[in-house]
């Protein structure tokens, strides 16, 4: 979960498949609202998304991930803007 409180216009976030491919990666807003849908190939590497969180109070970062397989979000490259 991540609560930029409104204070926020944008959500930039970088993401990497580990091991596996990851076939469904979105970030939601607290109506349910789902802001970025995308898939994640291991062979991309570091993966950035620039997402519209206007008004957004929380948003929680959801991925569906294969087994054997995970997900690494750096948060020292990710940041509100």
């Amino acid at each position: 979960m991540l609560y930029p409180k409104g204070k926020y216009q944008k959500l930039y976030i970088q993401v990497a498949a580990v091991g596996k491919d990851i076939d469904t990666f979105f970030v939601q807003d607290q109506d349910d609202v789902k802001l970025k849908i995308d898939s994640i190939d291991v062979a991309e590497g570091l993966k950035t998304f620039e997402i519209d969180i206007s008004g957004a109070d929380s948003l929680f970062v959801h991925s569906e991930l294969k087994d054997g397989g995970s997900i690494f979000i750096p948060l020292t490259t990710s940041y509100y803007k």
